[in-house]
This record gives structure tokens, C-alpha cells and sequence, in this order.
């Protein structure tokens, strides 16, 4: 459909895309969250966040709204050094990784072995030199693939390495965060520098065989967090044997940034969505739901439907739409997650309101949807496209990743494009059927998804619960 074909199919949706466009407040919601703080797991910023979005659940008239506690193992940050043995001149500035247990008091002196990008392959080539040294991996993928943190990590552990060191990929003096494990401290101790300390430690690596000293202390600690839920139900009573669409987004970042484009401005964007399309209670009942601890290795929707195990049944969920880097591209993704059947609805969606999605099947674990996946829940996600994939993160996970690096222009036309889709997807008569534990687990295996699982040591206990 091209532009001069497009109309609104009625008045009501033309007043809902014109306040959303000319009333918005979705930069007001993204600078107030990023001015708490980080929001990380178990911060008084994370505290300040959530008081905040009951307020503004409130305000925006949802019903229901409502606190979802879970319990959980937290982390807090140490110090953290690295220096390379014998050697003066170099001064590096690395962070722990999420979860990191602690050095000894006196810090880990060993020998380093480069597995460039991580894969399964790079560590096979490199096992005999692996055990008892420090294993450094980049950030970086193949083109068309990602390696997963976790997963390096994960096989840094299992070939026997003492440390592990995570090398950022892109320029810009900026170590790259993230968790190592599922809400539990890890194994080994494991930090991040950046890509110009990066080159420093391999080239002394591989001109002098020099040993690095590295030295991080962290804690970890029982901990409450809350997921915010809040209901827009529907007045149209011929829907009323209809399940509801979940709309979802994580509210907490990592502790070293503001956490701007991962992932407030999706929150600040769900926020104006719910404020407007609440004056219009149509289609399917909505639920609002913003995530606590989604970086904890996707803990926190996890660990609710665990809580909380009628949920979807109670709730009639029918479908789970998860906004998670919304920013930083004009053209948008939805990612499927195997459901074949969603595509006809989702293309039908976007001919009628003249935007081209880009659709792909592929199943992403690193996200909430893919919590709902595994309960058989027809579940989207929702990605802006980066121009420079080969970036992967970009600032992502970085000290950087601050509101200066949100356009105020692209976050409220992403709202509007949100927006548009919702308010169709709500009405559409059929979306997809849910896939049992058996299609589940096909569709893991047949992907290669179970490579990557079995590699972060979280496929055990998911095929588990998919074979019993």
C-alpha cells in the first residue's frame, strides 16, 4: 500500500494517532527514568522506577495496577583491576561482569589464551592450552549470527579456563557489560575492557607470553524486585471470549549507565501508548507489564510466571508483544520466535497501516518474549533495525548508553508506529494457537537454539520442564 492509498478505518483511530503524535509525552517518561538512575537490580534507583511507573499506570487509567513481587539473588559491584605482570606502561580500566564471583585477596597472576569470537570451534582449536589460564573472547559474531556473552562464558567455563575476559568490539574507550549466568553467581571470575585495552593485553599476549594479574571483588544477596501490571479492559462484549495481548517491556538497565536506549525509552514509549490508548478501550483487553531484572540473564518475567503460575491462564494471554531496543533505527523488526502462524495476521497488520515490518522466525533468547515462548505463548518482539548490524550493541550495555543518544523525533514516531499496530493487532478475529511442550522443544532443536542453551548451562533444566 503506498502512501496515497493509506486512510483510517475510523475517526476513533484517527484522534488516538493524533494524540499520540501531538500530545506526547514519551521523551518526558525517557528523561525521567533515566534521571533515577540505572535502575538496576536491587538500587535505589530500581526503587525510585518502580513507585514511578504505578504512578504513571495509574494516571494513564489502566485498572488493576498492581505490584508483582519475586524473590532473587542480586548482585552488587567491587572494585575491579587488571595490570599486565612486569609491565608499567600500560594502564587499563576493565569492570566486572554481572555475577562475577570474587578473586582471591590477592588476585589471579596467569597466562592468557585468545579465543577470538567464542565459538564452539575457536575453543576446540585452543583446549589443550585453555585449562587454568584466562580465556579472553571478543564481543564480536559472525556476520548473520550472535554468540551469545553467556555462551562464551559459559564455554570458557566448561574447557577449564581459571578467568574470563570479554573484549569489546566496537571503538570508543567503552568496556562492555552484561550477566554471566541465570540469577546465580558464576563460576569463574570474569570482567570487560574495552576494545583499545582489548589490543593493549593481546598484542603483549602474543609478542611476550605475559601473565596478567586481575583482581575484582563483588557481592551477591537475597533480594525482592516488582514487576509492574497494570489492565485496559475492553467494552466491546462480543469480545469478551477473546484472550488478551501482553504488552511488555524491562525497566531496568545495567548499574555503569542510565540505561537510555536499553531499555527506558521502550518503557517510556509503552507508557504514552498506554495513556492514550486507554481513552479508547476496544479489541482485546491490553496488559501493561514492565519487567524488573530482565538483565539478570532474563530473571525477572522468569521467575514471575514461576510466582505466578495461573497467570496466563487467569489472565486469558493470548498473545505476548515484547518492546526491548525499539531506538535506534527508523525501520523495525518483529521477531517471531517460530510462530509460522502469526505471520498472516502481522502482514495483513502492516499492508493496512502502510508500514513494512521486517518479519523473521528466528527465536530470540535474550529477551522476555522468550520466557513466554516457553510456555507455548504466541510471543513478538519488537527491535529497531540498526543501520551498522556489524555494531551489534553499539553503546548498548555501555557507560554510554545515556539519553543523549535517544532522538526525541524517532522515539514518538516509534510510539506512533506501535501505536497503529496494537490498535489493529487488538482487533485482528485470530492471531496464532499455542505450541505445545513437544513443538516447543522442536523448534529449539531444529534452530540450534539448544547449542547456545546447552553453552550458558540453562538447557537442562528447559528441556526438563519441555519433556515432563
Amino acid at each position: 500500500m503506498n502512501n496515497s492509498e493509506q486512510h483510517f478505518e475510523s475517526d476513533a483511530e484517527s484522534i488516538f494517532l493524533g494524540q499520540l503524535w501531538t500530545t506526547s509525552k514519551a521523551y518526558s517518561y525517557l528523561t525521567d527514568l533515566c534521571n533515577f538512575g540505572s535502575r538496576f537490580g536491587g538500587t535505589e534507583s530500581e526503587e525510585k522506577a518502580k513507585n514511578y511507573l504505578v504512578q504513571k499506570y495509574k494516571d494513564a487509567g489502566l485498572t488493576n495496577v498492581q505490584l508483582l513481587p519475586v524473590e532473587y539473588v542480586s548482585w552488587t559491584r567491587g572494585k575491579c583491576s587488571l595490570s599486565i605482570v612486569d609491565s608499567e606502561e600500560l594502564k587499563l580500566s576493565p569492570i566486572a561482569l554481572v555475577y562475577s564471583p570474587s578473586t582471591p585477596d590477592e588476585g589471579l597472576v596467569k597466562e592468557c589464551v585468545y579465543v577470538g569470537m567464542g565459538r564452539e570451534e575457536d575453543y576446540e582449536t585452543q583446549k589443550d592450552f585453555i585449562p587454568g589460564k584466562i580465556v579472553i573472547a571478543s564481543s564480536q559474531s559472525p556476520p548473520g549470527i550472535h554468540i551469545h556473552r553467556r555462551a562464551k562464558y559459559g564455554r570458557a567455563v566448561r574447557y577449564g579456563a581459571s578467568a574470563f575476559i570479554f573484549v569489546n568490539h566496537n571503538s570508543g574507550m567503552l568496556p562492555v557489560t552484561g550477566s554471566l549466568r541465570k540469577g546465580q553467581m558464576a563460576e569463574i571470575p570474569a570482567i570487560s575492557v574495552s576494545k583499545e585495552d582489548g589490543w593493549k593485553i593481546i598484542a603483549k599476549v602474543r609478542d611476550e607470553n605475559a601473565k596478567l594479574l586481575l583482581q575484582t571483588t563483588n557481592t551477591s544477596q537475597k533480594n525482592t524486585a516488582y514487576h509492574v501490571w497494570g489492565e485496559l479492559e475492553s467494552t466491546e462484549t462480543n469480545l469478551s471470549t477473546q484472550g488478551s495481548i501482553l504488552i511488555g517491556a524491562h525497566y531496568d538497565g545495567h548499574d555503569i549507565s542510565q540505561g537510555a536506549s536499553d531499555n527506558a525509552a521502550s518503557v517510556a514509549s509503552m507508557l504514552d501508548l498506554a495513556r492514550v490508548i486507554s481513552q479508547f478501550p476496544r479489541g482485546r483487553k491490553l496488559i501493561f507489564c514492565s519487567f524488573a531484572i530482565e538483565e539478570l540473564g532474563v530473571l525477572g518475567s522468569s521467575l514471575m510466571l514461576e510466582t505466578y503460575p495461573d497467570l496466563i491462564e487467569k489472565h486469558k494471554i493470548e498473545l505476548m508483544l515484547n518492546l526491548d531496543g525499539i531506538i535506534g533505527g527508523f525501520s523495525k523488526i518483529l521477531v517471531l520466535n517460530g510462530f509460522k502462524e502469526l505471520i498472516s495476521p502481522l502482514v495483513s497488520i502492516s499492508n493496512k497501516i502502510g508500514y513494512p515490518f521486517e518479519l523473521t522466525e528466528n527465536i530470540i533468547t535474550a529477551c522476555d518474549s522468550f520466557t513466554f515462548f516457553l510456555k507455548g505463548v504466541p510471543s513478538i518482539s519488537l527491535f529497531a533495525i540498526k543501520p551498522r548490524p556489524e555494531l551489534g550493541r553499539g553503546y548498548g550495555h555501555t557507560a554510554a548508553d545515556t539519553i543523549d543518544k535517544v532522538d526525541s523525533f524517532e522515539l514518538t514516531l516509534t510510539t506512533m508506529i506501535i501505536g497503529r499496530f496494537v490498535w489493529h493487532l487488538r482487533e485482528y478475529p485470530h492471531l496464532a494457537s499455542f505450541l505445545t511442550k513437544e513443538e516447543v522443544r522442536k523448534l529449539l532443536v531444529d534452530k540450534g537454539i539448544d547449542i547456545s542453551l546447552k553453552a550458558q548451562g540453562l538447557w537442562t533444566e528447559i528441556d526438563e520442564k519441555l519433556t515432563s
